[in-house]
């Protein structure tokens, strides 16, 4: 992706992303996205729960592509 790097340091890894190419709209989604993983992950879920998250993003990801990617230049 355009405007995103990672560094994966020993006791964290670390995402920088250019607000010149990422509107904050897209910036604050993909902090909402990683909170919801990281609180689903700690819930003590059987694996179908797991499943379902992975299908419910594919599904978001199906309907908001293009919004998400409006200002990506190819």
């Amino acid at each position: 992706m355009v405007g995103l790097t990672v560094k994966d340091n020993k006791d964290e890894v670390i995402f920088t992303l250019d607000k010149k190419k990422i509107t904050n709209d897209v910036i604050m989604e993909m902090v909402k996205i990683a909170r919801l993983d990281a609180l689903v992950e700690k819930a003590d879920f059987d694996r179908s729960i797991l499943n379902l998250g992975e299908e419910l993003k594919q599904i978001w990801w199906e309907e908001n592509k293009d919004d998400f990617l409006k200002d990506v230049v190819k």
